[in-house]
Parts: structure tokens; C-alpha cells; sequence
């Protein structure tokens, strides 16, 4: 499946208003994004830095993040969800603080829970 067919298909899927409805080609491909893998991994790498920032108040750093694997990523934000014991409760703080942060959170822990979208 090409990235543009997976687009149409998830934004067919999502609420009007949703973070995917926003994403373009163009837009990915200005942040080198032009498979569905490349697309997933930074789905996956916001989720990370949403989490990261919620439970400890800072963003982790880029490298750190372009040094994980994808296993090594999807670990570390199973280990962060884990680290506060109330899911529910940093659920509910990222989609206050925003619906975009709360899609891209959704979408990692659907493909944390094997829920594939591709």
C-alpha cells in the first residue's frame, strides 16, 4: 500500500477535525515521509515525545529517539504509558491538551495493542 492510498483510507476512517485529516504528500514529504513504515515510525515518534513530556516535563531528545530501533521505540512507549499507573488518566491529559496529540497517541497504542492500520 502506497502512503497516499493508506492517507485516503485513514482519513475516510477519522472524525472530521482529526490530526490525519491535516497531513498532505507534501507536507511528509518535507520531513523525508514517503512510505506508510516512514509514516508509522513517526507517528510512533511523536507518541513517544508526547508521553515522555507528560510524565516528565521535557521533551526527549532527538537523537536519542533517531538512535532507537523500532522495537526499542515501541518498548520505550509501552515502559512510559506503564510508568504512570492510571492510563486512562494520561489519556484523557493529552486529548485535553489537544486533539492532534491525543490521534497520535491513539494510533501508537492501537499498534502497541496490534492493531494494524496497514
Amino acid at each position: 500500500m502506497t502512503l497516499e492510498e493508506y492517507l485516503i483510507r485513514e482519513k475516510a476512517k477519522a472524525k472530521p477535525g482529526s490530526f490525519i485529516h491535516g497531513q498532505t504528500l507534501e507536507g511528509l514529504a518535507e520531513y523525508g515521509i514517503d512510505t506508510v513504515n516512514k509514516y508509522l515510525r513517526w507517528i510512533d515518534e511523536e507518541c513517544y515525545v508526547n508521553i515522555h513530556k507528560s510524565t516528565y516535563g521535557v521533551k526527549p531528545s532527538k537523537a536519542s529517539i533517531d538512535r532507537m530501533t523500532d522495537e526499542e521505540l515501541l518498548n520505550a512507549i509501552r515502559q512510559e504509558r506503564f510508568h504512570d499507573d492510571a492510563e486512562e488518566e494520561i489519556i484523557e491529559e493529552v486529548k485535553s491538551k489537544q486533539d492532534c496529540s491525543f490521534n497520535i497517541m491513539a494510533n501508537a497504542l492501537a499498534h502497541l495493542k496490534g492493531v494494524s492500520n496497514v
